[in-house]
């Protein structure tokens, strides 16, 4: 008798947990699906940084374009050994 009457009450404890349990999860957890590249892209920080290189990119391209032209107008001269 005693091993029924504690194996019932051990079955009452662990649906009572489990029921618990399933509550608390529902209601104590929240999970959100964020799309990381899109937030990324529209951020200030980020489209400041893209202006900023864009515009290295372009002085670079400008100084290389010098520098060429230079080389060109130079004439190299042949060394006779």
């Amino acid at each position: 008798m005693k091993k029924i009457l504690s194996l019932v009450l051990a079955l009452l404890a662990l649906s009572i947990a489990v029921v618990s349990g399933i509550k608390t999860g529902k209601t104590g957890q929240k999970i959100a699906i964020v799309d990381i590249p899109a937030v990324v892209t529209k951020s200030e920080q980020v489209q400041a940084l893209k202006k900023e290189q864009q515009a290295r990119m372009m002085a670079l391209d400008e100084w290389l374009k010098t520098v060429r032209a230079d080389v060109e107008k130079q004439k190299t001269q042949k060394i006779n050994f």
